[in-house]
């Protein structure tokens, strides 16, 4: 099979950006007009601080690669590749994967009992299809595993 990419979603990428600079904006006008003396309440300073280092990372980690047209989700024969994780992952260290259909997320169960979660309202397309591609990336990957007599080898995953 060829390359598989899935690019991030542009109002997901967008969404967190709004939401924390709204936040940032709140906590703004909450300091300026609601309390007394400015700066003399630290949880306010410390709310602030927090919701301007969320938007730091949201900026960074979800809008600027979606404004440069970088990839989400690279799936081939061998492994697949998630950018905001930074992660590639092969699928013969891959034991399951399912579908948690109410927070629309792939969840991949590796062999080392580690899992890992791709949320996949953050990726541009339907998540059914981008659920059902990562699938048949994984059993294909299965087939070409299995022995000389057809069958899957000991170690194969299972897909759920």
């Amino acid at each position: 099979m060829k390359q598989q990419q899935f690019f991030y979603s542009k109002w997901d990428a967008l969404y967190p950006f709004i939401y924390f600079a709204f936040m940032f904006l709140v906590q703004l006008l909450n300091k300026r007009f609601w309390v007394a003396s400015r700066f003399s309440d630290p949880w306010i300073i410390a709310s602030l601080a927090f919701v301007l280092v969320m938007l730091t990372h949201s900026f960074v980690k979800y809008f600027i690669p979606m404004l440069l047209g970088k990839t989400f989700l690279e799936l081939d024969d061998e492994k697949l590749f998630i950018r905001p994780k930074n992660k590639v992952i092969y699928w013969a260290d891959v034991e399951q994967i399912t579908f948690a259909d109410i927070s629309s997320r792939a969840i991949l169960k590796l062999y080392d009992k580690k899992k890992i979660r791709i949320y996949l309202k953050r990726i541009k397309g339907e998540d059914d299809f981008i659920y059902k591609t990562i699938l048949e990336y994984y059993n294909a990957a299965n087939h070409s595993t299995a022995g000389n007599d057809g069958k899957a080898s000991p170690n194969a995953p299972v897909v759920v």
